[in-house]
C-alpha cells in the first residue's frame, strides 16, 4: 500500500496510526475483507457509530454481534434506522453528542 505524503508526515509526528489486518497479497477489496477491516476498527474502538445500514444488508450481522458485546453502539435517530434501533443500538441525537463532549 502506498501512503500519501501527508499521511507519512502525520505518522512521523505520531498523529496518525495505520493498522491493517489484511495481507499485502490482496490487491482488490472484497466484501469479506471489508467485514474483516470493519471488525478490527470496531474492536479497537471504545464506542461505535453506525450512520446507516440497509435492512438485511452486510452491516446488520456485525451490528448484531457488536450489540451482544455490550460495547456502546449508536446510530442516527432517524426513521431510516428503525431496524438498527430494533437491534438495541442506541439512538444518537445532536443534543446527546453535545452533552457527552462530542462535536
Amino acid at each position: 500500500m502506498r501512503l500519501p505524503a501527508v499521511w507519512k508526515a502525520a505518522i512521523a509526528e505520531n498523529r496518525m496510526l495505520v493498522a491493517s489486518n489484511i495481507d499485502a497479497k490482496h490487491r482488490r477489496p472484497t466484501a469479506k475483507l471489508a467485514e474483516k477491516r470493519n471488525r478490527l476498527v470496531a474492536d479497537l474502538s471504545d464506542e461505535v457509530i453506525v450512520a446507516d445500514a440497509s435492512p438485511g444488508g452486510q452491516l446488520e450481522r456485525p451490528c448484531r454481534d457488536l450489540v451482544a458485546t455490550g460495547k456502546p453502539l449508536w446510530t442516527l435517530d432517524d426513521p431510516s434506522n428503525t431496524q438498527l434501533l430494533a437491534l438495541g443500538i442506541q439512538p444518537l441525537r445532536a443534543v446527546d453528542a453535545r452533552r457527552s463532549g462530542r462535536k
